[in-house]
Order: C-alpha cells, then structure tokens, then sequence
C-alpha cells in the first residue's frame, strides 16, 4: 500500500500563516494532510494516525471490526507513516516533536524515523538529522529500514540535495544513503526476498518514473 509524506503539504499550508492568522492556519493544516493507515499483518490489527491538525497526530491501532482501539504514541507531538514490521511486534513511523514555530509559521524541529512497540512501549528514535525523515520500510527479515530522506543534510554517507532512500539498522547504525542525492526520490518499498527496494524517482516533475536500487 503506498504511504503518504504529509510533511511537506504541512509545512505550505502552514506559511499561509503570514497572511492569514493563526485559526485559518489550523483549519488549513487539518484539512490537506491525509489520514493515513497500513493494513493489518498477522496479528490482523491496523495501524493508522489520528490528525488533529496543529493540536497533534498520533498512531493509533485497531481491529478490522473497529474494537479494540489502542493509542500507540504519546510523543512525537506529530506522528506519521506508520509501518508494521514483518513480525507484527513493532511500528516503524516519522515523528516530528512540537517546540513552537518559526517565521512564518514553520513548525519547528524536522521528523525523524521512531519505532515503537506494538503496545506503545520501548520508543526508540532511530534517525536525528536537520532533514525530514518519512515514509520507512522494513526488510524483510526486521533487521533494516529504508526511509526517505528530504531538504537535505551534509555529512558521511549522508549528503542529499532533493530527497533521497536511505537505509539504517532498526537499532539506528549502518546509515547508507542509497539514490542519487541530485535526485528526487520517495516511497521506498523492500522486495519480498529484501534485496532490492523499489521506489518512485522523479526525473522531471511531470515525469515521474519507478527504478529499483539493491
């Protein structure tokens, strides 16, 4: 199922601050992002973000039948991309920590990639960067996870001008950044087999292209 990055429709709705108040800016945030979910895997529950605009976004799981509603992240303030790893026991999803806002009407900090245990216990933060980090993907066998990376950041291994696939270990070492940092990639997606990632890249916006890299 493909997955949805809301940071970037967040951060244009949120400039409208500049002209238009405070209160358009919460309406407009709520309304453009997207909700988002993933399908159950074995356990048969779904992961999915409760967005209440600017008063915080959080992962919550559920059973298909609608019972068992359970409230996964507490913290980051505003949580996205949730992704169910192979053994259903962890989620993987971007998290951005609310510190107030920049001129004109930025949220501060950047989304990072966190992963929690399927009870909400044990968040661990897995990516820290000055970039945006969304939309992971684990391997097949729970060990890695690729996510992509935008707006960039310099660095080893981790220079990306547009928005690249990088992966890392889900203990957060073994950052590898795998696409072309003058390129504009996203949606990462692993194999079945987990030795090669799939992803959208975009060689000129109106032409968007799916390539594959190991």
């Amino acid at each position: 199922m493909a997955r949805t990055n809301h940071w970037g429709a967040m951060a244009a709705a949120a400039g409208t601050l500049v002209a238009v108040g405070l209160l358009v800016l919460i309406m407009v945030v709520a309304e453009v992002r997207p909700a988002e979910a993933t399908f159950p895997g074995k356990n048969g529950r779904i992961a999915f973000v409760r967005d209440r605009g600017l008063l915080g976004a959080h992962i919550y799981t559920i059973n298909p039948d609608g019972s068992g509603l359970t409230k996964i992240s507490t913290r980051p303030f505003f949580a996205s991309s949730p992704a169910w790893s192979p053994d259903d026991k962890k989620i993987a999803f971007s998290g951005l920590t609310y510190s107030g806002f920049t001129f004109p009407g930025l949220l501060r900090g950047n989304p990072d990639i966190y992963v929690v245990n399927a009870n909400g216990g044990s968040l661990k933060r897995i990516t820290e960067s000055r970039a945006i980090d969304a939309s992971p993907s684990w391997s097949p066998d729970g060990k890695k996870i690729a996510f992509v990376r935008q707006r960039g950041e310099t660095g080893l291994n981790t220079v990306c001008r547009q928005s690249c696939i990088y992966k890392t270990r889900v203990n957060g070492t073994g950052l590898k950044r795998l696409t072309s940092p003058k390129r504009f990639a996203s949606d990462p997606a692993r194999s079945p087999n987990g030795k090669k990632i799939a992803y959208s890249l975009f060689v000129r916006r109106e032409k968007p292209e799916v390539r594959s890299s190991r």
